[in-house]
């Protein structure tokens, strides 16, 4: 088989880098084209600037790096929780939670943001006994994860009980100009408010006439009187 030579007036021929065997253009010329410990490179075949195909591009890898993560939180039942953490990577990682080994999904009560200066947050917007436990934070790249753990305790408050009248007003008689005392009692939390109505129509506490009052006791409750 006749083999064309190479010489001044062919040598910079486009068509002689088809000569090139697949382990010559694969072949990395330097470690980084090897699995250093969380940077990797990869060489892609595309086309060069000046237009020849075959030149050798490389991609560096680096696995995700967390440089700011938060401390354990307490937060009370029902207000608002914000976890600020960065992480770092290349190409930018996934991330993902998880609460007691269980995957968190972002939905209306949870929420994962990413600010313009890369600060990741992630959003509970009210708290619940249910959310208290052990997060996990995996950050994924195609060069490896990362990850970090806290806890979140939820101080719940104290059980809601609607208001239960524990001592109703009795019947009484009273002459015209005489003064008479009505005392109820009720239980209930967080404390109610009380209205009081004569012959169905809310009744309004005239000062000059009327004093209503409230007295903070130890259950059965307060004590209205008027």
């Amino acid at each position: 088989m006749a083999r064309r030579l190479l010489g001044p007036d062919n040598a910079n021929d486009p068509g002689d880098q088809d000569c090139l065997s697949d382990s010559q253009v694969d072949q990395p010329d330097s470690p980084e084209g090897r699995h250093t410990g969380g940077l990797w490179g990869r060489r892609h075949t595309g086309t060069d600037e000046r237009g020849n195909e075959g030149s050798a591009i490389q991609e560096k890898c680096y696995a995700p790096r967390f440089t700011q993560t938060p401390s354990d939180l307490t937060v009370e039942e029902g207000r608002f929780c914000r976890i600020d953490f960065k992480v770092g990577g290349l190409p930018t990682p996934d991330v993902c939670w998880y609460l007691d080994g269980k995957a968190i999904r972002p939905d209306d009560f949870h929420k994962m943001l990413v600010s313009e200066k890369g600060l990741h947050s992630f959003l509970i917007e009210i708290v619940t006994v249910h959310h208290a436990g052990v997060y996990e934070c995996v950050a994924r790249n195609r060069a490896g994860e990362n990850r970090f753990s806290m806890r979140l305790d939820v101080l719940a408050q104290e059980a809601l009980r609607p208001p239960t009248f524990v001592q109703k007003m009795s019947n009484s008689r009273a002459l015209e100009g005489d003064t008479i005392r009505l005392e109820c009692k009720v239980d209930a939390s967080p404390p109610p408010q009380l209205f009081w109505k004569k012959d169905k129509d809310m009744l309004r506490i005239d000062p000059n006439r009327m004093r209503y009052c409230v007295a903070a006791q130890t259950p059965p409750g307060p004590t209205a009187a008027a």
